[in-house]
């Protein structure tokens, strides 16, 4: 793979430095199955388009070709499960394909500030007081359309501003249709 470092050095040209990072995901490909699974069970699931599997988060950049293959998780290798300290409760999964996928990122020189990898979808981050009574999904999970970008440290800022942005907005549409 020619990466985009390796041309500028043809041309005789400094390498480009990204000390942003980089961070590699992969969507949730059946979301909306999986954002109404738990919705109807009365959780305040994360949106839909937004659900997704991170594998590598890294404060060091590093190169990495992103997989055209999809991932099928089993729903019997899945759990809920509170996480940190915020109130987020994530879907844990046991996937040899992500441990690979996570493992290659390693290799290449990507950094992770934690002593193992848990792949996990973010599906709330409402902590759930019964979480032990939520039924698990019936069905496969399947995880595809893997892709990268630079990292952004500020992400929980950005999500608590889009989340905001988007209850503002859905109240305004219910405001306007009672009138």
């Amino acid at each position: 793979m020619v990466t985009t470092n390796d041309k500028l050095m043809q041309w005789g040209k400094e390498p480009i430095e990204n000390d942003k990072g980089k961070y590699v995901a992969v969507k949730v490909k059946n979301a909306q199955e999986l954002y109404s699974w738990y919705s109807n069970q009365g959780i305040e699931v994360v949106p839909a388009d937004e659900l997704h599997c991170t594998i590598a988060y890294s404060k060091k950049d590093f190169e990495y070709e992103v997989s055209k293959e999809d991932i099928f998780v089993s729903e019997f290798n899945t759990y809920l499960e509170p996480l940190g300290d915020d109130g987020a409760v994530v879907l844990k999964i046991h996937s040899q394909e992500l441990q690979d996928r996570f493992n290659r990122c390693m290799l290449a020189g990507a950094t992770y500030d934690y002593p193992s990898y848990k792949p996990h979808i973010t599906i709330s981050y409402k902590e759930i007081d019964n979480i032990k009574d939520i039924k698990q999904p019936d069905f496969n999970i399947i995880l595809g359309d893997e892709y990268t970008n630079p990292l952004n440290e500020n992400w929980k800022d950005s999500l608590c501003r889009e989340q905001s942005e988007r209850k503002k907005d859905l109240e305004e549409k219910m405001e306007n249709e009672n009138d």
